[in-house]
């Protein structure tokens, strides 16, 4: 399995256009999908919340991108 981490703040359009590009074009390996999310401040949270194929960690403040990227790959079960 493959673990795949993004980290998001804000801009929603983007990360909805990057996890369906996942689904799209990764359908042939097994895969996990974690989002770090530092604090958004748009829809981001709530569409991700929704999202019943991704482990979604929220920080209540924005961490950066570093600390945010560690954060996943601490959760990461795959490769």
């Amino acid at each position: 399995m493959i673990s795949i981490v993004l980290v998001t703040y804000n801009q929603i359009e983007y990360t909805k256009l990057c996890i369906e590009s996942i689904r799209k074009y990764t359908c042939t390996i097994p895969y996990e999908i974690i989002v770090v999310d530092n604090n958004s401040q748009d829809n981001t949270i709530q569409w991700l919340s929704n999202q019943s194929d991704i482990r979604l960690i929220v920080n209540k403040e924005n961490l950066g991108f570093p600390v945010a990227s560690n954060q996943g790959a601490n959760e990461a079960l795959g490769d």
